[in-house]
């Protein structure tokens, strides 16, 4: 019996979760699907699909993290557009083990992009390929993306001029973001919202670790006291050793009496039951 497959969540988009399984998972780019597995030889059953323009294999237990390899469909080198409630990304199935965009972020883009008043100022930190900063600007914010890596800042300024939104107008700052939060809270620079989306452990050029389970308590005070007042948060950790609650925990022991709300965000539907993702929204 061939597993149920979830369609596109609406009209205006095109790059989202087909099945969620306990060891493998399936995502649809523009009609180009992706695989992804974990200790499981490729579903052969997805031979049989008509559907996808081509299909793709990522192996998620690789130590080498490789880039997708291509299992059918007519061969292709260049980079796909996605579209997601309308806003444009690029996504690049070559480009190594990410493919430019997180789907499990989909409602919470989505939620940046309605909470941003015209003229904001929002900080995307780890910022990647700056998704969330297309968001919120197309909210009509001003974003500005940080990131270790100078490609990731430039993936982000095409993401923008998909969107016919003038990366000029926008704020790209490479370096790490510990350093960055710090500088700001030294010279008074402040933000409306902020974007806290790490990866579980990362180095920076200096040799820094950042670990989640270590470090994410002292980036919520650093972006807190670069937040203005009636500002907002987005936390969010893939980290599979913290359970919602205990990562909430780590929210509240961190900033505490300084917020006046927080709220939990669930991913998206064809990502349940699956609780990886643990996001909180943050009023202050």
């Amino acid at each position: 019996m061939l597993p149920k497959l979830a369609s596109s969540p609406s009209s205006d988009t095109d790059a989202f979760r087909v099945y969620t399984g306990e060891r493998y998972a399936i995502e649809s780019y523009v009609g180009h699907w992706l695989v992804q597995t974990r200790d499981l030889d490729f579903p052969e059953w997805i031979h049989e699909q008509d559907e996808p323009q081509s299909v793709w294999w990522k192996q998620l237990e690789q130590e080498d993290r490789e880039a997708p390899s291509q299992v059918s469909g007519q061969p292709f080198n260049s980079p796909l557009v996605v579209r997601e409630h309308g806003a444009k990304y690029e996504v690049d199935f070559q480009a190594g083990y990410s493919q430019g965009i997180f789907l499990d972020q989909r409602l919470n883009r989505q939620k940046v992009r309605n909470r941003v008043q015209p003229g904001d100022r929002v900080l995307n930190t780890f910022a990647y390929t700056c998704a969330f900063s297309v968001a919120a600007a197309l909210g009509g914010a001003v974003s500005t993306s940080v990131d270790l890596s100078k490609n990731y800042l430039e993936w982000g300024k095409r993401n923008f001029g998909h969107n016919d939104l003038e990366p000029t107008s926008q704020y790209f700052t490479r370096g790490d973001t510990f350093d960055w939060l710090r500088r700001w809270k030294k010279s008074g620079v402040r933000f409306d919202g902020v974007i806290l989306d790490p990866p579980t452990f990362s180095r920076n050029e200096k040799g820094n670790v950042f670990r989640v389970e270590k470090h994410y308590g002292e980036l919520l005070q650093l972006a807190l006291a670069i937040l203005n007042p009636n500002g907002w948060m987005l936390a969010c950790t893939n980290y599979r050793g913290f359970s919602p609650t205990g990562f909430e925990n780590v929210i509240v022991e961190s900033i505490g009496h300084k917020t006046t709300d927080i709220e939990s965000l669930e991913m998206p539907p064809e990502f349940q039951p699956e609780d990886y993702l643990k996001s909180f929204w943050i009023e202050t």
